[in-house]
């Protein structure tokens, strides 16, 4: 193959490509235009509390705000320090 035969293949090659990059952009655009819903605002929905903690770890309250507590004072003290 000679030097021109080259050169068209690789001129008809980058042709493809970008052609080829063009329409798939747009057809993402054009998913992305079809396929995303409104932007409306999530309606607020009442928090439940969470199941006891109890019954399914085998932790009480009391534990969890021991524990709680525990973490808030190794922050300040590690806040502290800086």
């Amino acid at each position: 193959m000679d030097k021109n035969q080259q050169d068209l293949r690789r001129s008809a090659a980058e042709k493809f490509i970008e052609s080829f990059d063009q329409e798939l952009l747009s057809a993402f655009q054009e998913s992305e235009e079809v396929t995303s819903p409104p932007q409306t605002p999530p309606t607020e929905k009442p928090v439940s509390p969470p199941p006891a903690l109890k019954d399914a770890q085998g932790i009480s309250l009391l534990d969890l705000e021991d524990a709680i507590s525990d973490i808030e004072q190794y922050l300040q003290q590690r806040h502290s320090k800086k």
